[in-house]
């Protein structure tokens, strides 16, 4: 062996003992002050979890996600006191959270199924599960669209669009232009469509990002532009305070929201919104949930097990057009 190759593996000798020593001590200094045993420690990590403006890059777009994830394992069963950790985990003592009903209801049951359209691909993909299954106890049956390939959707009950990622795919979603006409025609027919976050995007005029305006799904009069800064980023708390298709006045809402995108010229829209935001961002800061027709759209995300009226005001409102539409049909 050479010296310099000599010197530089006791210099890696050495980094590696005083990095287990600094650990040694971070262990100990944690354990005393907190009286919680450290369970491992883990070295730098040679993996690179691509990231963009609203934290992560999804699961659809990492190609070698699998070796990612295989690799962290390796890792954690190297480095980690694993049978510690699930002993821990096995005695530890129970949360009290909001119990749910998982049964369906025989009144759904009864020739009540609604058809619950979602867009889901890698552009609309926050959807909480809870959110859906609570839908299915409802009596939901849910049929999937995805927004970059399909030339249409098909007739449902009611559409719901989650948030996600429009702006990264907006060439894709703009240049699918029957996909975007039939949302409109459906919306301008009155089908009821609920939308969170990134389908506020996606039901206006156009959004602006990095340089390029692409038009949208237009049911909404709204422009949208990008940020380099979160626009809103937080929990949120909005009171509806204004007749609209899903939620009853007066009921408080609970959710957070988390976007770079803003209006870029946005009149007086009170009249034409259904939220007060007492804590929050919303559309401008005082107001969110613009809807029209059977349109609605927030910018706050909602939990169905913290709003138990959610789901039940999607699935009413889903099952009182289908009705509607059968009632007069029947007449005339």
């Amino acid at each position: 062996m050479s010296q310099v190759a000599k010197l530089n593996s006791e210099i890696e000798g050495i980094n590696q003992t005083l990095t287990r020593i600094d650990g040694e001590i971070i262990s100990k200094s944690v354990e005393y002050h907190t009286g919680l045993p450290v369970l491992g420690i883990l070295p730098d990590l040679d993996i690179h979890m691509p990231e963009r403006h609203l934290g992560l890059t999804t699961i659809e777009e990492t190609v070698d996600f699998e070796k990612k994830l295989n690799l962290l394992g390796d890792y954690a069963e190297k480095y980690l006191d694993l049978d510690k950790l699930l002993k821990i985990a096995r005695h530890a003592p129970k949360l009290s959270l909001p119990t749910v009903d998982m049964k369906i209801g025989a009144h759904e049951k009864q020739n009540q199924e609604a058809l619950v359209g979602i867009i889901r691909d890698p552009a609309f993909q926050f959807y909480y599960p809870e959110n859906l299954e609570a839908l299915v106890r409802e009596g939901a049956r849910i049929i999937e669209f995805n927004s970059l390939q399909d030339k249409e959707i098909k007739p449902v009950d009611i559409l719901y669009i989650a948030g996600g990622f429009p702006e990264v795919f907006a060439e894709k979603i703009s240049r699918n232009r029957r996909f975007c006409e039939s949302i409109r025609h459906y919306a301008d027919h009155g089908m009821p469509i609920y939308g969170e976050c990134g389908a506020v995007i996606f039901l206006g005029n156009s959004l602006d990002y990095q340089g390029n305006k692409y038009p949208m799904c237009r049911v909404f009069p709204l422009d949208f532009e990008f940020s380099k800064k979160p626009a809103g980023h937080g929990y949120s708390d909005v009171k509806v305070d204004q007749a609209n298709p899903f939620f009853p006045e007066g009921l408080s809402l609970k959710g957070h929201e988390f976007h770079y995108s803003k209006v870029k010229i946005l009149d007086s829209i009170s009249n034409k919104t259904a939220f007060r935001v007492q804590k929050g961002v919303g559309l401008d800061g005082k107001r969110d949930g613009i809807f029209a027709k059977n349109v609605f759209a927030t910018y706050t995300h909602i939990h169905a097990i913290g709003t138990p009226e959610w789901a039940k005001c999607l699935i009413s409102r889903a099952r009182m057009i289908r009705f509607a539409k059968k009632y007069k049909n029947l007449i005339g």
